[in-house]
């Protein structure tokens, strides 16, 4: 299956197969190391006695914050192997490979606590993948609306519209054939002429005569 690399018309494309599973593991680590750290550090700050909360909070970002960086990137591990998979069986790589890799990883990862655990962690792993997924949808579609251009009202004419002339002569003269519309007689309009082969200026006197000059 051809697979389309991220370019600068499409930079939301994701990597192709197989290094898309290095990608998605890499950034779950780091995203979970960084919030580990994070959570970990003003956890370990509270907890620590007053005169030795600096080395509480450090101690507790580097013994917790790895492990949840871990826990990340085998989810993000096993998650993108689905989205390969499926992708690879399906032949498109659409939303519902996500929502079926969400629910996949889920399920897998709690199968040892039970049949009944992994149904619930794949149900929620679904549920988080579609919502993601959804407002990746939204926000996109919002950035399309707004990189459209739309083109401006413009004012109307205080003048009204142009009434239209009556068919050019078929003899190359001056003389109109009778128009039928209301409203153009003494008006100034453009009028092919056959002899000269050029557009001319006249002011229609009536409805039979053609007056060369306005």
């Amino acid at each position: 299956m051809e697979q389309q690399l991220p370019t600068e018309e499409n930079p939301g494309t994701r990597e192709p197969c197989p290094w898309r599973v290095v990608e998605d593991a890499g950034s779950a680590f780091a995203m979970g190391s960084i919030g580990g750290s994070i959570y970990h550090a003003i956890k370990g700050w509270n907890n620590s006695p007053r005169q030795k909360r600096l080395m509480g909070m450090m101690e507790s970002v580097r013994m917790r914050a790895p492990a949840l960086g871990g826990s990340f990137a085998v989810w993000g591990f096993m998650f993108s192997s689905f989205d390969c998979s499926l992708m690879a069986i399906r032949d498109v790589d659409d939303p519902y490979n996500a929502i079926a890799s969400g629910f996949l990883t889920g399920g897998t990862l709690a199968i040892r606590n039970g049949p009944r655990a992994a149904l619930v962690s794949a149900t929620f792993g679904g549920v988080i993948l579609a919502f993601i997924e959804g407002l990746g949808i939204y926000f996109k579609n919002q950035v399309h609306e707004q990189q459209t251009p739309v083109m401006p009202d413009l004012p109307a004419d205080p003048l009204g519209p142009m009434p239209l002339p009556p068919p050019p002569p078929p003899g190359g003269s001056y003389a109109a054939s009778v128009s039928q519309q209301e409203g153009i007689i003494g008006a100034c309009l453009p009028i092919y002429d056959h002899a000269r082969m050029s557009l001319t200026c006249g002011r229609l006197v009536d409805l039979r005569v053609w007056k060369p000059t306005c």
